[in-house]
């Protein structure tokens, strides 16, 4: 989280925002789109698509969509934070110094990426429009 406040629901909410979850309180993550990124640590291969000379055929302004979150994901694709995944899971918070956490932390946010990246740019663009135009409706 960057810390940047996110207006007209911009940016990508963690499903649990605003929902307490005893034992914990409510999880109020939201990232920027461009601020939500894959672990520094994430060693997950990257396929990039290739023509039959190997070169890249990826327009410029895709070179970045499989390398961090936009803002919208969150409508489409239903997103927990890794936190709240990781309290799921096992019950309890992370170990600050335990790198069985940490590698659990690093493919949950994988796992988010995976759900996050299989819908196209233009599609979650198109949706947040939306939200953003009904909102000033209301």
């Amino acid at each position: 989280m960057c810390g940047a406040i996110q207006r007209n629901i911009t940016g990508i909410y963690c499903a649990n925002f605003a929902l307490c979850r005893p034992p914990w309180s409510a999880c109020e993550a939201v990232w920027c789109g461009s601020c939500y990124n894959p672990d520094p640590h994430d060693k997950f291969y990257h396929h990039t698509p290739t023509d039959e000379e190997g070169f890249d055929w990826r327009p410029p302004s895709g070179l970045l969509w499989h390398r961090r979150g936009h803002n919208g994901d969150h409508l489409i694709c239903p997103f927990q934070c890794d936190l709240c995944w990781f309290h799921n899971l096992q019950q309890r918070n992370p170990l600050p110094h335990s790198e069985q956490d940490t590698l659990l932390l690093g493919c949950i946010r994988r796992a988010n990426f995976d759900a996050l990246w299989g819908r196209e740019s233009h599609t979650v663009d198109q949706q947040n429009n939306l939200l953003v135009c009904g909102l000033r409706w209301v």
